[in-house]
């Protein structure tokens, strides 16, 4: 009997070990539960506080509604607006461009006004031709510094572009855009860049495109020149007659070569006071007149002779001028 008790003691401490853990568990349960209790009573009588003046005055419960809708409406623009890609940023109404660009010259002899006579020509497409060295390129800066200072240029713009003999799309697009202040990237193709061309030519009233040196047919839509708008007027200078018809111009102007006081003048210009001497001015107009009345050649062979005084060597020149073969090429395709 008393090992049997002894027995039993065990398994009561454990019981009563177990019962004492219940009372705790119990305890720590009720506390956290009067725990989360208050805290519930304060939040639901915080949110009453919160809510009572509204429930109270239901038009002030109205406005804050409608704050709130409002403030949610605005969000949603915001969103939108800061998803908005723009293509344009801003519409060019004025521009900064000059009308005109100066280009450095000598001043024209013997054909000042051919380049007014050029441009009486009421059609869109002007050409100017004449063999090589006749002084197609002169004519036409002159004119292009002449409309840049005169008050009756009726042009907004005038734009030149160097063409030569290697016709080169982009190159021409390139000398545009720079004038017009478009800026191009090098992974633009032709056709957006002549999109972007003719968006900003439109903005203008009226145009004047110079190319100088053309050598074959140059198509302008594909530049983004708009050719058959009557704002856009071209001006062209080449070797060539057939150029000028493949160009769809109706009346050609023809550079001819200079007279024979003309040429003179030029030469003795190039010269210097030196060709008028004794002894030089004789020899010095058989070298002019030995140019056949192309500028480029009487002013490069004046040029040579500037400053030379003896009889000797002008005697040479011209005896060598003589020897030579005809000064100019007659490169004119008809």
């Amino acid at each position: 009997m008393q090992m049997r008790l002894c027995n039993l003691i065990p398994f009561c401490c454990l019981l009563l070990l177990s019962c004492h853990a219940d009372a705790q568990i119990n305890s720590w349960q009720l506390t956290v539960g009067d725990l989360v209790s208050e805290l519930a009573r304060r939040e639901v009588s915080r949110a009453e506080d919160a809510v009572r003046p509204l429930l109270e005055t239901p038009d002030k419960l109205k406005h804050e509604y409608h704050k709130c809708l409002t403030v949610a409406k605005k969000l949603d623009l915001v969103k939108e607006l800061n998803s908005t890609h723009f293509e344009t940023v801003a519409i060019e109404r004025s521009s900064p461009i000059n009308s005109g660009v100066e280009m450095a010259v000598p001043p024209l002899v013997g054909q000042g006004a051919a380049s007014r006579v050029a441009l009486q020509d009421d059609s869109g497409r002007i050409g100017v031709w004449g063999e090589g060295g006749i002084g197609k390129t002169t004519l036409i800066k002159n004119l292009n510094n002449e409309l840049r200072i005169s008050p009756s240029n009726c042009f907004d713009i005038v734009i030149w572009v160097q063409v030569s003999i290697s016709l080169d799309l982009r190159t021409i697009q390139s000398q545009i855009a720079k004038r017009i202040h478009l800026k191009v990237e090098a992974d633009d193709t032709t056709n957006s860049i002549a999109s972007r061309i003719l968006e900003r030519l439109k903005l203008r009233k009226k145009i004047l495109l110079i190319l100088d040196d053309v050598w074959e047919k140059i198509d302008l839509d594909a530049m983004g020149i708009p050719s058959n708008d009557t704002c856009c007027k071209v001006l062209l200078t080449t070797q060539s007659l057939d150029v000028c018809r493949r160009m769809d111009i109706v009346s050609p102007f023809r550079l001819n070569l200079m007279n024979e006081e003309d040429a003179w003048e030029l030469f003795a210009d190039s010269v210097g006071p030196v060709v008028h001497s004794d002894g030089i001015e004789s020899i010095a107009r058989n070298m002019a007149a030995s140019c056949h009345g192309l500028p480029s050649a009487i002013k490069c062979l004046g040029n040579s002779m500037r400053g030379v005084s003896l009889v000797e060597l002008w005697q040479n020149a011209n005896h060598s001028c003589r020897c030579s073969s005809p000064v100019g090429v007659n490169l004119d395709r008809k």
